[in-house]
């Protein structure tokens, strides 16, 4: 096994991981090159926030790298000590966008961050 198949078989190995994803997982399990792109690595945070191809996988856009990445920001307000001060998230027409800011919102709120959607 290499770096992307272990990836892969621990997110497949996760026990909560719904449904959908798990179904959209097992139908990649003989594609190595599938395996490969979709767990290279953490999507990187750059000027134009988070961006990548909508599927599951570490290197994708989903509800676990939205969920991860907002816990990112969560650590990060909790170290500056600014948990009351607030994070107000908005979404617009883009695919998803809706629930990604309901996921992130939940994230931040048991984070004990004040959150307005």
């Amino acid at each position: 096994m290499n770096k992307h198949t272990d990836l892969y078989s621990k997110w497949l190995s996760y026990e909560a991981l719904d449904a959908d994803t798990r179904a959209e997982l097992m139908s990649i399990a003989d594609d190595e090159n599938e395996i490969k792109l979709r767990f290279r690595g953490n999507m990187e945070f750059g000027t134009a926030g988070l961006r990548g191809i909508m599927c599951a996988g570490q290197s994708c856009i989903n509800n676990y790298t939205i969920a991860h990445a907002t816990q990112g920001l969560a650590d990060l307000i909790k170290k500056e000590g600014k948990c009351e001060r607030g994070v107000v998230i908005a979404y617009d027409s883009r695919n998803h966008s809706d629930e990604y800011a309901r996921i992130s919102a939940q994230v931040l709120a048991a984070n004990g961050i004040i959150t307005y959607l």
